[in-house]
């Protein structure tokens, strides 16, 4: 039973907020699945961990068959919600985080029939700020002579809206010619070689190589 419980703690509302808030490049580390804030009173709430389980398995099997199991779904919030002490405002927004792609989605506007708009231009970049109030982003990109300030759009993954955070991606060419960024059409997003390292990771690849450059020369 206890597996199930974790899992369902692990793919709920708080802790892809956990997540996204300490990530720093596209996959998670030991340190952020260490450290998920486990609700205490659920450990010692026999029949509310057997529920959950149950409820997971639901959602599991509807899955399998390509179906969505609200009902399930609404089970286990209801669960977390009150193990976590969570308040309406926090729930609403952990929601904002949880489906803020689908719930952007619907404001995309598409792009004009007939018009090809291709992404096919690497550029480097960086954030400069996240304007999450107006659902805005700014960034410092090589091939732009003044900060951009576009949309936040579903393309972008979670990891690329924090300050600072340093990536690759590709825009249409027709767009940095006219040095004017839409921000409708992305290509893929990744993290800037390396810059997902923090210091002590930094030195720690750093020793290695010379390590390994020092047992090439004997």
């Amino acid at each position: 039973m206890f597996p199930w419980v974790i899992a369902a703690v692990l793919r709920w509302k708080v802790s892809n907020a956990w997540f996204i808030e300490g990530l720093r490049y596209p996959w998670l580390n030991k340190i952020s699945l260490d450290n998920v804030p486990f609700p205490k009173s659920l450990a010692q709430d026999t029949k509310a961990c057997f529920s959950l389980a149950v409820a997971l398995e639901k959602i599991e099997m509807a899955s399998l068959s390509g179906q969505i199991d609200l009902k399930a779904e609404k089970q286990i919030d209801n669960i977390l919600k009150a193990a976590y002490g969570l308040n309406e405002a926090t729930w609403q927004r952990l929601l904002e985080v949880y489906e803020w792609d689908s719930a952007s989605s619907a404001k995309i506007k598409v792009a004009e029939e007939g018009v090809s708009h291709q992404a096919d231009w690497f550029v480097q970049g960086s954030v400069l700020d996240v304007h999450a109030e107006r659902e805005e982003i700014t960034f410092w990109l090589n091939s732009f002579s003044k900060p951009q300030t576009v949309p936040i759009v579903p393309a972008m993954p979670g990891w690329l809206l924090r300050p600072d955070a340093k990536f690759i991606g590709k825009v249409p060419a027709t767009e940095v010619h006219s040095r004017k960024l839409t921000g409708k059409f992305w290509g893929c997003f990744q993290p800037e070689h390396y810059t997902y390292l923090n210091l002590t990771e930094s030195a720690r690849m750093v020793n290695e190589m010379m390590k390994r450059n020092r047992e090439g020369r004997k």
